[in-house]
């Protein structure tokens, strides 16, 4: 079973990443034969915000893991969306990490730049 369940993770991955999403944010476990998928779904190839996974991406991904040899279900957790009768209903957008300048001290040890009123 273990074996069986690497290879059906490997073949879920493969998948995600044929969509062209990063499978960075993605955390994927197969446990004797339940998929279980969660995490963020973002695009490789954003250009922008409003550029993100749609409800269309979200089926298409779900019929052909179903297609692997060895799936008996699918469990997903996946930030923004959840899964109602057989469809897939968006909640939120997901918050986007705020840029690196933002995050890092610069060289003398202070945050990056604050806006107005910030502390």
């Amino acid at each position: 079973m273990a074996g069986e369940d690497i290879v059906i993770s490997a073949s879920v991955r493969r998948i995600i990443a044929r969509h062209w999403i990063d499978n960075s944010f993605v955390s994927i476990m197969t446990h004797r034969g339940v998929v279980h998928i969660s995490g963020t779904l973002r695009k490789i190839n954003a250009i922008d915000a409003n550029d993100e996974v749609g409800e269309d991406v979200l089926q298409s991904m779900e019929q052909e893991i179903r297609r692997i040899k060895g799936v008996k279900r699918i469990v997903f957790t996946v930030d923004g969306w959840v899964k109602d009768g057989g469809h897939f209903i968006k909640i939120s957008t997901p918050k986007k990490e705020r840029r690196i300048s933002e995050r890092l001290p610069d060289r003398f040890g202070r945050e990056g730049e604050k806006k107005e009123g910030e502390r």
